[in-house]
């Protein structure tokens, strides 16, 4: 086999029709003719972009069976314009078209699991905007997502489909008040607009805001999709750094290459709250429902609780389901439905219909709560680069909290924690990992390998954020009484109640009760026990029979007028007292009295721990009562946010608070707390005097420092999480590890007034009413921690109610329907039932609250934007927990350097690690410090940063995402919407091969049959002569000594047909297996190189292999009836005849056969024809003459059957079945022209088939 014997040969047709490609042509593509492969480059492909696809065969034209071994497919010289880029492919079909191609490469995006959202309303054909409704918790699509759109029949079946890629998303959450068979119900969605980078091409129905995740008759279905680099790129790079003999890894300019050509376009994220909501698993444990219900395709079923993932079971009879904890709902290992975790909601999309018989369902309760999680992190190097990891999270993470994100490739993946210990991805193949909730060990097993310079990232929340707490009527807190958990609260008509004169009646079922008040505030007699707040008109009752909803109440009382007195310059006297005077007698039981205090939050970090105030005293309405009096949050230095919080920050660790004083009547007075105050008073003179000091409770936050594992990677100019800023060193890190209950004492404030309310009369008024009541629960019962979202589960009178979007929920008596009885103030605790179930009236409430405290906090943050950022524009603001403002713009190079903070954005993956603190010099002035940590000391400007928290609920961000936005597809001839979003695909994998090579080329002199020339350098591994006219000498004209370098001209050569001088082009190369491939351009690869290779004139060059090309008849059968169907085995029973493949094999020729199925079909005992699956039926043929059809690509014959072979015993309708491979590959080409390309300029590209031969 001869060099020259090895040829390129076209496919049908050379052009970018749908049609374009199909088989092998007989059309040789000549080495160096203009215009072989590619036309040229005219002036709109030059100023928008394309993509010319071609396709070509490498092709053995021998007239034999010589093997070509080893064959692949090489860029050996990739064009001179860079804006010009050529790719190999393969689908690996013989005769596909243009189109099937383009289908292949348009298949890197593909349908992926349901999307919890749907469109909302109709989407005719032509919108290039697309509205979606999904729940409040899910998160909107990042933009440059691609959706599937899918448009199905009232039969489900599908009537269209198509992928949309998301260029801009913007989102608002909106109220709805819908109509339902239970009347007007009120819910919360997020509403999503995306515009989308091609308008739809059909016409989508969507739906209307429900009750329920989705329209029960739903038929525009929206799908995530995943990627599956179903197709494999190869082309060529530049070696960027020299190689030296022996090395086993290299660094090429980059290992994508352009299919796509895109422009760039800028998208704005403003004021993106760094808070998301993060799911726990609450601890109540499971929950089991037992219903009748029917399973159908379609319907969704409303649990009507937060569901932590993984936990889900449903079962019916010999059915069972689970969920993954990824929302899919798998039964046998099938996706049958999916379940949207926040809003409890489980939809069955594929089942089989199951009418209507008895279902358990059981799950365990999740939570959810805003929040900026825990992050640590790790930065992938050069020597630590690999697909497994281990990290330690301190604090250790709640079940069910935990995330794991990591970039390969330039594309992010995700595990998430499924409540079970375990990582899972989002996306099949990702990877996984393990969980150690107790120690806080995670293992990671990363499904691709994690780029250079990029970070695996974790987040999770920690248990000691959250408080878990049981408050009941029969074990009311330390200090509280039965109606201080549950109560019914009760507003009489008037104000300043008469001491003494105040009696409450009600009725339940056939039993009337009567309260009346004793003159000290308490409620006394039978049905129940209460407190009456005269002055406020307030009435506090829990009766001993549960009451109707709705049950009123009848009241009689007196009442009369208070007088407020406003005391200022009071001063203590010599036993801490305070003194007054109100100078006129005092009704005993409406004294109260409205003075401030402040407290100092000592014994902590002033630094990084964070606290809470969490006594509210006084309520709410307590504070109304006094600004119906005329006293404002102004007379005390507050505003309403803190009056309503209950205290003020007033400096760095101090707070100011208010204290409400009320006496019993019997000269004693207490606080809303029932807190006793030393005092005495003379309700004749009335004289009055009380020790103001007092003690409130406060949460402090606080933690400890920790060595810290990550490093600078200084070639990436990556800042570590944390602290860790400058230096390679060991790095300490604060983390917060638990929440302390503490006492402070309040110290007065009397440059404040002292305000004091009382009525000096007996009131006269007298009245009867009848009013109505709330039955109110506390599940704080005083302490001002806030509810998280799904943390509360109450018991009354035996039956079960839970919150969910701030609406109190139970289930019906068929115990699937849901039925909303109430409200719930989380800032408060405080739950207002509006209905609820009679069981069997028992009085007994308990409440299972989970809370947190106001205030989140975090001394560093490591955060993902989603997408590549422009240079200069990520804005961060924040505050510290002294109120310091702040605002911090990051550095063209990506630092972000403030007084209070500092870190780095790296603007090509979005990742953004900063530590927040106040900088203290000299540096070596705090070396002994706890906190001190020499990765944080800026040596410059010989300083070391102290953290410092900020308050989570004031981070904030802002910045320009640079977003590469595909051309319009008519023009540049391919459709990008599933395509990677820069349009780049990577030309280099682990496994593949490659050739790093390095020519040159010499001008020989004129010579002659039986000269010798020495080339300017031996040790070579190539050699190609090629005359004036560029026509290739084959090989039987000279020999190459490849080690001196030394090319002989043998003997008799005719070299007469040549026009001399010849070009000798000469080639080292190394042929090397990719055993890692980085983002960065780091190739390794076995075994080490021969040779050395100089940077930017050497070029690696990744192959595609075609295998051995050898023309071959296999799989030789007959069937009896020949059926149509291309089948590899045989269909039905064999024919009594048979063909002699032994003393007659079919022949076949490396020049004319072809990759086809073949089927010889007799028509009668002796006459037959032939077809073939993809070229149909191409002759006629009879059992006395031999069969040669002829193959007009190359005028030899496909394949030939001698007549000897057929024998005796053939029927009509009997075929010969056999399958032949061809001595040549499709192989498909991409130039993908960008815009700016120089148009009229001849240019080339040099495609090199390689291969050995005996």
């Amino acid at each position: 086999m001869d060099v020259l014997d090895v040829r390129l040969m076209a496919s049908q047709r050379m052009d970018d029709s749908d049609e374009g490609g199909g088989r092998m042509s007989g059309e040789e593509i000549l080495d160096g003719a203009l215009n072989a492969i590619f036309p040229d480059i005219d002036r709109i492909a030059a100023t928008v972009g394309r993509v010319n696809l071609r396709k070509v065969f490498p092709a053995v034209m021998t007239h034999s069976r010589e093997t070509y071994y080893g064959s692949h497919v090489i860029i050996s010289e990739p064009p001179t314009d860079d804006k010009v880029q050529c790719l190999l492919f393969s689908t690996g079909s013989p005769s596909d078209r243009r189109a099937d191609a383009v289908d292949r490469i348009e298949g890197y995006i593909v349908q992926g699991p349901r999307y919890i959202g749907y469109l909302w309303g109709p989407h005719p054909d032509g919108m290039r905007t697309i509205t979606i409704i999904q729940p409040e918790q899910t998160s909107p699509p990042e933009f440059g997502t691609v959706l599937y759109l899918e448009e199905r029949d009232v039969n489900d079946q599908v009537l269209h489909y198509e992928y949309v890629k998301l260029i801009s998303v913007d989102d608002v959450v909106r109220t709805f008040v819908i109509a339902t068979d239970k009347g007007t119900v009120t819910v919360r969605r997020r509403v999503v607009t995306c515009e989308i980078y091609t308008p739809l091409s059909h016409a989508y129905t969507g739906g209307e805001v429900v009750e329920t995740t989705y329209p029960q008759d739903l038929r525009s279905w929206i799908y995530s999709t995943v990627a599956t680099d179903r197709t494999n790129y190869y082309g060529i790079s530049r070696l960027i750094s020299d190689a030296a003999e022996g090395d086993t890894q290299i660094r090429v300019d980059s290992i994508f290459a352009q299919l796509v050509p895109t422009n760039r376009s800028e998208t704005v994220l403003a004021d993106v709250d760094l808070a998301n909501d993060v799911s726990d698993q609450a601890p109540y444990g499971s929950v089991t429902l037992t219903l009748s219900d029917s399973i159908v395709s379609g319907k969704t079923f409303d649990i009507g609780r937060i569901i932590s993932p993984g936990t889900l079971r449903i079962t019916r009879s010999t059915y069972t389901w689970t969920d993954d904890g990824l929302g899919n709902l798998m039964r046998n290992g099938q996706v049958e439905g999916f379940v949207s975790y926040a809003d409890g909601k489980i939809t069955y999309t594929s089942v089989p219909t199951l009418g209507t018989s008895s279902i358990t369902i059981t799950f365990t309760p999740g939570f959810m709560r805003p929040w900026v999680r825990y992050t640590d992190a790790r930065i992938v190097g050069p020597n630590n680069q690999g697909y497994s990891w281990v990290m330690t999270l301190q604090p250790p993470p709640t079940v069910g909290s935990v995330i794991v994100d990591y970039r390969s490739q330039e594309r992010w993946y995700r595990l998430v924690d499924n409540c079970n210990g375990a990582l899972i991805p989002l996306v099949e193949g990702a990877g996984g990992g393990t969980i150690n909730y107790q120690t806080g060990t995670i293992t990671i097993t990363c499904g691709a390998l994690p780029d250079v310079g990029s970070m695996i990232i974790a987040y999770w929340s920690v248990a000691s954020d959250v408080f878990s707490a049981v408050v009941s009527t029969d074990n009311p807190p330390a200090g509280q009484q039965a109606h201080d958990v549950a109560q019914f609260i009760i507003y009489a008509g008037h104000s300043d109640i008469a001491p003494g004169t105040f009696s409450i009646s009600w009725t339940v079922g056939e039993n009337h009760y009567t309260l009346t008040d004793d003159g000290h505030g308490n409620l006394t007699g039978t049905g129940g026990t209460g407190e009456i707040q005269y002055a406020e008109g307030v009435i506090t009752l829990w009766p001993d029979e549960l009451p109707d909803p709705g049950t009123t109440f009848d009241l009689a009382y007196n009442y009369g007028s208070a007088t407020v007195k406003t005391f200022t310059g009071l001063t203590l006297d010599g036993n801490g007292n305070v003194n007054i005077n109100v100078e006129e007698p005092i009704v005993p039981g409406s004294l109260r009295i409205l003075y401030a205090g402040n407290a100092v939050i000592t014994g902590i970090n002033e630094y990084t721990d964070a606290w809470t105030i969490t006594e509210k005293w006084p309520r709410l309405w307590v504070w109304n009562w006094w600004w119906r009096r005329g006293v404002g949050a102004q007379d005390y230095g507050m505003d309403q946010e803190a009056v309503e919080r209950g205290y003020a920050v007033t400096a760095l660790n101090t707070a100011r608070l208010l204290r409400h004083l009320r006496d019993d009547g019997a000269g004693n007075l207490s606080d809303m707390a029932r807190t006793p105050v030393s005092a005495s008073i003379d309700y004749n003179t009335g004289a009055i005097q009380f020790a103001p000091d007092w003690e409130t409770n406060v949460h402090v936050k606080v933690g400890g420092y920790y060595d810290w594992q990550m490093r600078e990677d200084e070639d990436q100019h990556y800042i570590t999480f944390s602290n860790h800023l400058f230096t390679e060193e060991a790095s300490r890190r604060y983390s917060y590890t638990q929440v302390e209950q503490r006492t402070y004492p309040v110290v007065p404030d009397l440059g404040y007034p002292v305000k004091v309310s009382y009525y000096s009369t007996e009131g006269a008024n007298y009245v009867e009413e009848t009013v109505g009541g709330s039955l109110v629960l506390h599940a704080n019962a005083g302490f001002s921690r806030r509810l998280v979202e799904g943390g509360v589960s109450i018991t009354l009178d035996g039956v079960t109610y839970w919150d969910r979007l701030g609406t109190v929920y139970r289930y019906a008596d068929d115990g699937k329907s849901l039925i909303a009885c109430g409200t719930v103030d989380k800032s408060s605790g405080t739950i207002t039932m509006d209905t609820w179930a009679i069981n069997s009236r028992s009085n007994s409430v308990s409440i299972w609250a989970l809370t947190t405290t106001d205030k989140q906090v975090t001394t560093s943050l490591i955060f993902r934007i989603p997408g590549k950022l422009r240079p200069g524009t990520l804005n961060i603001v924040a505050a510290l927990l002294d109120g310091t403002e702040i605002n911090v713009t990051a550095g063209t190079d990506g630092r972000i350097v403030h007084s209070n903070a500092y870190g780095f954005v790296n603007y090509s993956t979005g990742v953004v690690t900063i530590a927040f603190g106040t900088w203290m010099s000299p540096a070596s002035a705090y070396v002994d410090e706890v906190w001190y940590d020499v990765g944080n000391v800026d040596e410059v400007n010989d300083r070391v940063l102290r953290p410092q928290a900020v308050d989570t609920d004031t981070l904030r961000y802002s910045c320009v995402l640079d977003t590469d936005i595909p051309l319009d597809a008519d023009l540049i001839g391919i459709n990008p919407t599933r395509l990677p979003p820069d349009g780049k695909v990577p030309i280099y994998r682990e496994g593949y091969i490659a050739i790093v090579h390095h020519s040159l080329s010499d001008v020989l002199p004129t010579v002659s049959p039986g000269d010798q020339v020495t080339l300017s350098r031996g040790d070579i591994d190539y050699v190609e002569l090629r005359d004036q006219e560029n026509a290739v000498l084959p090989l039987s004209l000279y020999t190459v000594d490849k080690a001196n370098g030394v090319v002989t001209f043998n003997d008799g050569a005719d070299l007469s047909i040549y026009v001399q001088p010849f070009t000798a082009i000469h080639r080292r190369e190394d042929m090397v297996l990719l055993t890692q491939v980085d983002i960065t351009g780091l190739l390794r690869f076995t075994p080490a190189l021969r040779h050395s290779y100089p940077a930017y004139a050497t070029y690696v060059s990744s192959a595609l292999v075609t295998g051995a090309l050898q023309a071959a008849v296999h799989n030789v059968f007959t069937q009896k009836s020949w059926t149509g169907e291309w089948s590899d085995t045989r269909i039905g029973d064999p024919t009594t005849a048979n063909y002699d493949v032994v003393n007659y094999p079919i022949e076949v020729w490396n020049d004319g056969a072809i990759e086809e199925r073949w089927a010889i079909v007799f028509t009668s005992s002796t006459d037959f024809y032939v077809a073939g699956e993809t070229v149909g039926v191409i002759a006629n043929g009879n059992t006395a003459s031999d069969c040669a059809p002829i193959n007009p690509a190359t005028s030899q014959p496909y394949f030939i059957i001698r007549s000897g072979g057929w024998g005796m015993g053939w029927a009509a309708g009997n075929c010969l079945r056999f399958n032949t491979s061809a001595a040549h590959a499709p192989i498909w080409v991409a130039r993908t022209i960008l815009p700016g390309a120089q148009y009229g300029q001849q240019d080339s590209v040099t495609i090199q088939i390689r291969g050995d031969a005996n």
